[in-house]
C-alpha cells in the first residue's frame, strides 16, 4: 500500500524493480546539501538504508546547491543503486535560490533554508519529512511518519537549549513572546497539505534573512507557533543537549522514561554544534557516524581531531586549541560548566 505521503503511482516511484507488495509505507525525506558537505548526505541515506524495517521505502529528495559536482551526484546514485530495495533518490537543482539573502548566522547559509520550498518542489506530496545533513539515523523512521499531525503545520523536537538556557535571548530574536512551541528544525515533518492551503511557505519566505541568529529555525517556530505538533524526544536527540537530560533538565518535555529511551537510544542522533564527526573522534557517535562514513562511495581518509585535553595528565595539552578547535574547545567548556560534568562520558 501507498503512504498519504506521496500522490505517486508506486511504478513511477520503485521503478528500479521494488517489489510494490513488500511495501507498506513510502516515505518522502528531503536532505539539503551544497558540496562542501555533500559526503555527509551520504552518512543520512546510508544510515536510513541500514535501519529501514521491512516494508519501509524512502523516496529521497537532494536539494543540489550549483556548486554540488557531477561526480558527487554519481556516487550519490550509486549508493542508491546499492539501496534500490530501500530507497531511491533524485536530484533536485536548487540553483541559487535564496543566495542572496542576509546572512543571520555565524555558519548556516542560506541552503537551510530550502526546507521552505518543500510543498513548491514536492507538489506530489502531502507530507514529507525533512533531515539536515549533519545527523545519522539509528532505527526505522516509519512510525515518525505515520504521526498524525492535524492541523499542525510542521511536527519537532522541542530545542531545549533555547527554551531553558537561552530562552531570553532567543525570544528576542525569534519575535515570540512565549518559547513553549519552539523546536529544532534539523528534523522536520511537515504537512505540505495544509501548508499549501493557508499559504504558509510565502510567510516564511518574506522573513528570510531578518531575524538575527538563524536562518530559518526562527521564522518557522515564529510562523508556526501554535501550529506545531511535538514528536518523540528520541527522532532528535541533540548534541547541543546531552547536558540536559543528565541533569534532568529534559523532564520538562517528556516522562524520566521517554528521556532515558531517548538518551541511550536515540533513533536519530543530531550533532547541533559547529562541532561535527567529519573534524572530530571524541564527539558522542562519532565513531558509529565514522563506521557508516566508511561504507559510502565518499569515504576517504579524514584527519580528525580530539576536543578535550586527554584525561591523562601526561598527556594533557600544554595550550588550549587554537582556531576552530579553540571554539569548539570553549563552546564545551561553557557546557560543561553550565551542566555540571561531560555529558559525553555520561551518556557514552
Amino acid at each position: 500500500g501507498r503512504s498519504p505521503g506521496s500522490s505517486r503511482s508506486a511504478a513511477a516511484v520503485f521503478s528500479r524493480g521494488c517489489s510494490d507488495e513488500r511495501i507498506e509505507m513510502n516515505i518522502p525525506v528531503v536532505i539539503s546539501s551544497d558540496e562542501n558537505i555533500f559526503f555527509s548526505v551520504g552518512v543520512v541515506v546510508e544510515s536510513l538504508a541500514e535501519n529501514a524495517a521491512e516494508g519501509t521505502f524512502y523516496e529521497i529528495h537532494v536539494f543540489c546547491a550549483a556548486n554540488v559536482s557531477a561526480d558527487s551526484k554519481a556516487k550519490l546514485a550509486a549508493l542508491a543503486a546499492r539501496h534500490a530495495a530501500k530507497l531511491s533518490v533524485a536530484c533536485v537543482d536548487m540553483g541559487g535560490a535564496f543566495a542572496d539573502i542576509n546572512k543571520t548566522h555565524a555558519y548556516v547559509n542560506h541552503v537551510s533554508a530550502w526546507k521552505m520550498l518543500i510543498a513548491e518542489k514536492l507538489p506530489q506530496c502531502d507530507k514529507a519529512l525533512y533531515l539536515d545533513t549533519d545527523i545519522l539515523v539509528r532505527g526505522d523512521l516509519s512510525e515518525l511518519f505515520a504521526t498524525d499531525l492535524g492541523d499542525a503545520y510542521i511536527g519537532g523536537v522541542p530545542n531545549m537549549l533555547n527554551q531553558i538556557t537561552l530562552r531570553e535571548r532567543i525570544a528576542g530574536q525569534a519575535q515570540m513572546e512565549e518559547m513553549d512551541w519552539y523546536v529544532n528544525a534539523g528534523v522536520l515533518l511537515f504537512n505540505l497539505a495544509a501548508i499549501r492551503r493557508d499559504g504558509i511557505a510565502a510567510k516564511w519566505q518574506a522573513l528570510l534573512g531578518k531575524f538575527e541568529g538563524s536562518v530559518d529555525q526562527h521564522i518557522l517556530n515564529h510562523v508556526c507557533r501554535g501550529r506545531i505538533a511535538f514528536l518523540p524526544l528520541r527522532y532528535n536527540v541533540c548534541l547541543s543537549n546531552l547536558g540536559l537530560y543528565t541533569d534532568g533538565t529534559a523532564h520538562v518535555f517528556a516522562s524520566p522514561a521517554e528521556c532515558r529511551a531517548a538518551y541511550e537510544n536515540p533513533a536519530i542522533f543530531h550533532f547541533s554544534l559547529r562541532t561535527k564527526p567529519w573534524d572530530y573522534y571524541d564527539l558522542p557517535l562519532a565513531h558509529e557516524w565514522f563506521r557508516c562514513f566508511a561504507k559510502t562511495p565518499f569515504f576517504a581518509p579524514r584527519a580528525r581531531k580530539a576536543l578535550y585535553p586527554h584525561p591523562n595528565p601526561c598527556q594533557v595539552r600544554k595550550s588550549r586549541p587554537k582556531g576552530l578547535s579553540g571554539i569548539a574547545y570553549r563552546i564545551w567548556k561553557h557546557l560543561d560548566k553550565r551542566f555540571g560534568g561531560d555529558a559525553r562520558i555520561k551518556m557514552f
